[in-house]
């Protein structure tokens, strides 16, 4: 009697688990600010006593002033207390705010007007800038970070594919509070997942996260990560070579070809790395193969980067006086051939880099990724050659669009990605 004992059991818990409810999602989307303008798109209520109402259209400055948010609108202040809260009084209202940071430290770093919904909070941070969380459904979340994540033109197959595995990413997080701040559980940015608000939210991207509603990768019955990086340039890594604290050699996130090939040598090693790099090897991400790749891709496939070595040299002397950088030597390479760990040889000494993120933040802008040999010339210029944008760990986005362009489904391109897992209900 006990084996039919313990099948009811896991029937009954496995319908609690897709019968949960879906969770509410906290997203950090302003934080490096002390000041922004909002304009209501529709009607929308402050959520304190007064319960006052801000018209659509009606321009809105939020600031800090001794630790107090403080909403003016032409001059007149509506609201100074240490916490605002403002809520739609209309299922599709939005707010749009002006001149939203994004792309922080990185080379694609600017400003743009974002519309937003849900509830915003809003609190002053101890640097005297302005904390903005954007609270929501997690499925509504997903409208703002599909799109912008893998593009507006990808194939269904690959948008519900991204779909599946940001929200795969996002219940994990939940889960870890791998991202959490005081009152976020995410930011907005690459450092979690890229959420920009609902001005790309198309209909196929609509129709990609209703089809694949509440789906997520899972091992032993357990939600798992669904890390994904733009552009593997032909052989994804393995996750405990980018973090290490996150987990051990796991099946779903091991290193592989980008196709159903076999490449010949070790991408460690540096001989093998250099006549893979110069030649033209099968993979989902190739351009080359698959035409209806979107026209960047290709410089993210193979690229060349020529650097002066007095900014090599002054770069790396911000880190550390080692003087006049002579060469760049590559101490540990990933199974992709991504420099894991380098040092930046000097004529007064060494300056050693433990991971492949830091590596490439050596450079200004940094750099695509850390697939890269190196040479010098005569000049004294550091000339690179690459592959690949990103970390390599999981799903290649270029990847996953030339399989939707072979008509393979989303469930093909997160088994070829995700070796193993299976894809389950998380409520």
């Amino acid at each position: 009697m006990k084996r039919p004992l313990l099948l009811f059991v896991a029937l009954v818990c496995s319908v609690l688990r897709a019968s949960a409810e879906e969770p509410v999602v906290r997203v950090q989307i302003v934080h490096t600010v002390p000041r922004i303008v909002l304009i209501p798109q529709g009607v929308w209520e402050i959520e304190d006593a007064t319960r006052a109402v801000l018209s659509p259209g009606q321009a809105l400055t939020i600031s800090v002033s001794n630790d107090h948010v403080v909403l003016e609108s032409t001059g007149a202040v509506l609201f100074d207390d240490s916490l605002l809260v403002l809520e739609s009084l209309e299922a599709s209202g939005q707010m749009k705010i002006l001149s939203v940071p994004y792309g922080i430290g990185w080379w694609w770093e600017g400003r743009q007007d974002r519309f937003y919904e849900g509830t915003l909070r809003m609190r002053a941070m101890p640097d005297g800038n302005l904390s903005v969380v954007v609270q929501l459904p997690l499925e509504q979340y997903l409208g703002g970070v599909v799109p912008y994540e893998i593009g507006t033109d990808a194939p269904l197959e690959a948008l519900k594919a991204q779909t599946v595995a940001a929200r795969s990413e996002t219940v994990v997080a939940l889960r870890d509070g791998r991202y959490h701040g005081p009152d976020f559980d995410l930011c907005a940015d690459v450092e979690c997942q890229v959420y920009a608000g609902v001005a790309q939210r198309t209909p196929e991207v609509k129709r990609a996260i209703r089809e694949t509603r509440s789906l997520v990768l899972t091992a032993n019955g357990q939600p798992v990560g669904g890390y994904y990086a733009s552009t593997c340039g032909g052989f994804t890594e393995n996750v405990e070579n980018i973090w290490p604290e996150r987990s051990g050699p796991e099946p779903y996130w091991h290193a592989h070809p980008d196709a159903d090939t076999v490449v010949a040598g070790s991408l460690s090693d540096e001989p093998t790395l250099r006549a893979w790099l110069a030649s033209n090897p099968i993979a989902n991400c190739n351009p080359a193969m698959h035409p209806g790749l979107p026209a960047s891709s290709a410089g993210y496939w193979r690229w060349s980067v020529v650097t002066p070595g007095d900014s090599l040299t002054a770069w790396v002397n911000v880190k550390a006086p080692v003087g006049r950088v002579l060469r760049v030597d590559s101490l540990v390479r990933g199974a992709s051939g991504r420099i894991l760990k380098a040092s930046f040889v000097g004529e007064r000494g060494r300056y050693r880099v433990q991971n492949q993120l830091a590596f490439r933040q050596i450079w200004s802008p940094p750099l695509r990724s850390s697939c890269v040999v190196i040479d010098t010339n005569a000049a004294g210029d550091f000339i690179l050659h690459g592959a690949g944008w990103g970390h390599g760990v999981g799903m290649c986005q270029m990847g996953a669009i030339g399989m939707a362009q072979e008509k393979k489904s989303f469930r093909d391109i997160l088994r070829f990605y995700f070796p193993t897992i299976e894809l389950q209900p998380a409520y």
